[in-house]
């Protein structure tokens, strides 16, 4: 959960000062918009790669489950 808050913030920020560029029509705070999007995404492939290793874990969990009921049915 604290990664997605991160994100969540991230999303905050983003639009906050995607905001603030339009009013402003600033370019060096379109420079900071462009890092913090490019953050975004880092944090995003992150976020994804953790929730694979989560998922292969389950599934190593569940399997050897299978396996141990299995033995006690036999």
């Amino acid at each position: 959960s604290n990664g997605l808050e991160k994100i969540g913030l991230l999303i905050c920020a983003i639009a906050t000062s995607t905001m603030n560029c339009f009013v402003a029509g600033n370019s060096a705070d379109m420079a900071i918009l462009q890092q913090d999007m490019s953050n975004l995404s880092k944090t995003r492939e992150q976020m994804l790669s953790v929730l694979q290793r989560v998922d292969k874990t389950v599934e190593q969990e569940v399997s050897q489950m299978v396996r141990v009921l299995q033995h006690r049915t036999e």
